[in-house]
């Protein structure tokens, strides 16, 4: 079980104004083109809310964030790029403490992002090159972070709010983030049910892949 700390990644969500889409300069003035890219185990927290409180669904979040992986990468493929989408349990030991080092170095990115996500374009975000070590990337250009948060609630509808973010491979540097929220009375906690905001929020990036 993947535990999560629920109320922190909570009252992130809550910084979040809306959809939005942000990229770097060497990708728009260099017209330049992404051809292979892997997309990072998503981490998600998906939450009911009822009379009693807030109660994380944490077996549902394992499912949940394997089809989400899986739908990012199937959204990122439909042009060109030759797109990989593994799930964490199929990992190595070795991969899987690797992952969680540069997972742990983006989260403390993001906030950064999230805070300023203009600086994108000039290019002052970046992850350092500690992104290189990371076995399963090595024959990729461009890898992909996920994000999101999930609420439910039982007397009204259900909302969820994704961030994807891709980083150069070699260098650590973000090329793109963007975001995007569902908000449907017949959100069942299933990725499928995004796939369309995803391919939204992907539309400005879709031309460089």
């Amino acid at each position: 079980m993947r535990l999560r700390l629920l109320l922190i990644l909570l009252s992130a969500a809550s910084i979040f104004a809306g959809d939005g889409h942000y990229l770097n300069s060497r990708l728009t003035h260099a017209q330049r083109r992404i051809t292979t890219i892997l997309v990072l185990p998503a981490q998600t927290t998906v939450a009911r809310f009822g009379f009693k409180g807030s109660e994380g669904l944490w077996n549902e979040n394992d499912r949940f964030e394997d089809e989400l992986t899986a739908v990012v990468g199937k959204e990122l493929s439909i042009r060109s790029a030759r797109v990989s989408a593994t799930p964490l349990d199929q990992l190595g030991a070795e991969d899987q403490s690797k992952l969680a080092q540069i997972q742990r170095i983006y989260d403390g990115i993001e906030a950064q992002i999230v805070r300023s996500p203009g600086r994108i374009k000039k290019g002052r975000y970046t992850l350092g090159d500690q992104v290189a070590t990371y076995g399963p990337a090595s024959s990729f250009e461009t890898i992909v972070f996920v994000r999101g948060q999930g609420k439910l609630k039982l007397l009204s509808k259900g909302q969820f709010t994704g961030r994807l973010t891709l980083v150069d491979a070699r260098n650590g540097e973000v090329l793109a983030f963007s975001e995007f929220t569902c908000d449907s009375h017949s959100w069942p906690k299933s990725a499928n049910e995004l796939e369309s905001h995803i391919r939204e929020s992907l539309a400005e990036l879709a031309m460089f892949l």
